[in-house]
């Protein structure tokens, strides 16, 4: 056992001071003082196995953190930094992680079930096999991020980039994989506005919308303005095409 100080990140001021058994011992008991994380400098931590579930760690910098196999349900981490962080098997359900960046960060097998990451930047981040079911992704950067294997039933991606993700047999929102929405679309959502498959991949080039393929089929300008029962369908197919995951169809 050693004095382990925890400090804000921004001033230096100390957060919590003690006797602990490492940086892990110490994050732990700082949560179980009742004091938040916010801030805190916890750059290069070890924290593998810890257990961190709704704590407040709002902003915190945690880049090239270990936090494999912890646990951070409902803890909230928006605006936190883990850029490079080791996240495998961690959980995180129900976490709020809206604009923190985890570029290049590793969360295979992770699990964020009902996880909101709005705005979160995961570029080149590895999510093989995760479970992002249920998770909140609105304008999320998934730019070269693995994605292979991964759980994204009933997420939205609504504004979220995913140009040259690996979406190698994950489960999108609609619980297809990428190949078996590339197969429904034509039939599925391209013609369900009433036009032919021929006038909407005339327009496969655009992505204003003005006239990009969604605003041909329905006729409309805005996704508020897609019937309902396709706007699911419709804000899937958006962040897909213009992340150029999907392949012209052929009109025959």
């Amino acid at each position: 056992m050693s004095v382990v100080a925890i400090n804000r990140r921004r001033d230096g001021s100390v957060i919590w001071s003690g006797e602990a058994d490492g940086i892990r011992d110490a994050v732990q008991k700082t949560i179980a003082s009742g004091a938040n994380l916010d801030d805190a400098d916890l750059r290069d931590a070890s924290l593998v196995d810890a257990s961190l579930a709704g704590a407040s760690l709002c902003g915190a910098n945690l880049d090239g953190a270990s936090l494999a196999e912890a646990s951070l349900d409902d803890a909230s981490l928006d605006r936190a930094s883990l850029c490079g962080a080791s996240l495998d098997g961690a959980s995180l359900e129900c976490a709020s992680l809206d604009g923190a960046s985890l570029a290049d960060a590793s969360l295979v097998d992770a699990s964020l079930r009902g996880a909101s990451l709005c705005g979160a930047n995961l570029v080149n981040a590895s999510l093989d096999g995760a479970s992002l079911d249920g998770a909140s992704l609105d304008g999320a950067s998934l730019e070269c991020a693995n994605l292979r294997g991964a759980s994204l039933r009933g997420a939205n991606l609504e504004c979220a980039n995913l140009e040259c993700a690996n979406l190698e047999c994950a489960k999108l929102p609609d619980g297809r994989t990428l190949d078996e929405y590339i197969e429904w679309l034509p039939a599925g959502l391209l013609t369900q506005g009433g036009k032919s498959l021929a006038e909407v991949v005339s327009t496969w080039g655009n992505h204003s919308w003005t006239d990009c393929p969604m605003a041909t089929a329905f006729g409309v300008h805005s996704i508020e303005d897609i019937p309902a029962c396709y706007r699911a369908g419709a804000v899937l197919f958006v962040a897909l095409f213009d992340g150029k995951q999907l392949p012209r169809p052929e009109a025959t």
